[in-house]
């Protein structure tokens, strides 16, 4: 146990759970340090939770001492596919998933607000051999941030195997995590019919979408992050569009004093 002058306060997180202060002023002094004391050890009385889905500006609740801060980016869209002849099929990939970054923020970080940032999401592309576009990045200013999906890759209509692509990444914040990659898929071209689109990458704390079954096209991908999918043509069918990503999401909760 170390017992240790104050004269002024530490900044936040500095006290550690061995040491014993005392004031050491005296008068007006030692009642504005108090006072700073009964401020810094205040019970946190509420919760509040501020979310967003279109971009906007963070307002700290009053009374907000600290807050975590998550934002996921926009999914990928999902590829397009050519029309495919008789005993022949083919798929585009799924688009990448959103990144997510976590971060734990004082309201001395945050300050009177901030801007928030929505990562939009991938489109998919349009029927025939076209690729998604990516996802966008989705931050709560420089202090959180995570990257989109990368869009899937178009069917070509020729034979082999079609790559798959990334997921976004977290950038900014303490825990940062990747979003899944969108699957590639293989094009049979003449001779084999196979009836399954490429399955979209998962946002990291949200699903991709269904893999396209069929003659189909993409799905869109699941809130928040998801990639979309991508398309399937097989046996005569037509071209078909890939599947939307989905949208990012910022999310805040926050721990206040009153």
């Amino acid at each position: 146990m170390t017992v240790v002058p104050l004269t002024s306060m530490p900044a936040a997180g500095a006290i550690g759970g061995t040491e014993i202060f005392y004031i050491q002023q005296t008068g007006a002094d030692a009642q504005a340090t108090l006072n700073q004391v009964r401020t810094y050890f205040k019970a946190i009385t509420s919760v509040v939770v501020q979310s967003f889905t279109t971009n906007g500006t963070y307002t700290p609740t009053a009374g907000m001492v600290y807050c975590l801060a998550e934002v996921w980016g926009g999914g990928g869209g999902g590829g397009g596919t050519v029309s495919m002849g008789a005993t022949s099929s083919g798929s585009a990939t799924g688009g990448g998933g959103g990144g997510y970054a976590r971060a734990r923020l004082t309201a001395a970080q945050i300050g009177a607000s901030k801007a928030v940032t929505i990562g939009s999401l991938g489109t998919g592309g349009a029927a025939g051999n076209n690729n998604g576009t990516a996802g966008g990045s989705c931050s709560l200013g420089s202090l959180c941030v995570a990257t989109g999906g990368v869009g899937g890759n178009g069917n070509p209509g020729t034979g082999g195997f079609i790559s798959g692509v990334s997921g976004g990444i977290g950038t900014t914040g303490d825990d940062l995590f990747a979003g899944g990659d969108g699957d590639g898929t293989v094009n049979t071209g003449l001779g084999t019919v196979l009836y399954t689109g490429g399955l979209s990458g998962a946002g990291a704390m949200g699903g991709g979408s269904a893999r396209s079954v069929g003659q189909s096209f993409g799905a869109a991908g699941n809130f928040p992050g998801g990639g979309g999918g991508g398309a399937q043509s097989a046996n005569t069918s037509i071209a078909q569009a890939g599947g939307n990503g989905a949208l990012g999401y910022v999310r805040i909760t926050e721990f206040c004093t009153s």
